[in-house]
């Protein structure tokens, strides 16, 4: 279905995280539903290869573990846990996927959330998907609305405001940390220290291609 103002279709915010993902040169995390679109898989990748830091992915335990021999074509143009796999065995010291999981029991990732070099910030209702992103011929229009920021307020870090205290306080979360822990501030820094061990932290369980179902 068109829309007045964009007859051609919407994809405002595609676009906008193609855009945020081709100038990424430290790193892109992200917490996502579904993460099942080759679009977004091989912008990350390409990032991957000029040198991006690092990619942490976190989304549901069961979404890795879909069966999708009967995919719903309006949502999924890809198996989540390929796209995984293909990330991790090609870049395993640069990327960590989790799940988060809480006395044994699975959190269900429900966020869209993206953050790019604590630069850019996006979060929303648009999972990384087809209906999502509106990236098909036969849905040319994303059906959702995202908040995309890069805040003016540069810190002493030389990050702005408000995606690295989105993130610092995110990873705090997950993490088991005070969110005042100083080495938050410091995303490479941080990854290193907490997440590049591979060992489960607090809510935090790292998913390995081994761990396909």
């Amino acid at each position: 279905m068109g829309l007045t103002f964009a007859p051609q279709g919407d994809q405002g915010i595609w676009q906008t995280l193609e855009n945020a993902i081709s100038k990424a040169s430290q790193f892109i995390y992200i917490e996502d539903q579904y993460f099942t679109n080759e679009h977004v898989f091989h912008a990350i990748y390409q990032a991957l290869v000029r040198g991006l830091n690092f990619f942490v992915l976190v989304m549901p335990r069961k979404t890795l573990g879909w069966d999708l021999t009967a995919p719903d074509p309006t949502v999924i143009d890809s198996d989540p846990a390929k796209m995984a796999m293909a990330l991790f065995s090609d870049f395993p010291h640069k990327v960590r996927i989790c799940y988060l999981e809480h006395e044994k029991e699975w959190i269900y990732v429900h966020s869209k959330t993206q953050i790019v070099d604590d630069i850019f910030l996006s979060c929303g209702s648009a999972n990384l998907d087809i209906r999502g992103l509106g990236v098909d011929l036969n849905q040319a229009t994303s059906q959702e609305c995202n908040l995309i920021c890069i805040d003016e307020v540069v810190t002493a870090e030389g990050s702005r405001r408000l995606p690295q205290y989105v993130r610092a306080r995110l990873w705090a979360e997950h993490l088991g940390l005070n969110p005042d822990n100083p080495v938050l501030l410091d995303p490479v820094a941080a990854y290193i220290k907490y997440w590049e061990r591979s060992e489960p932290m607090h809510h935090v369980r790292f998913w390995t291609p081994k761990q396909q179902d």
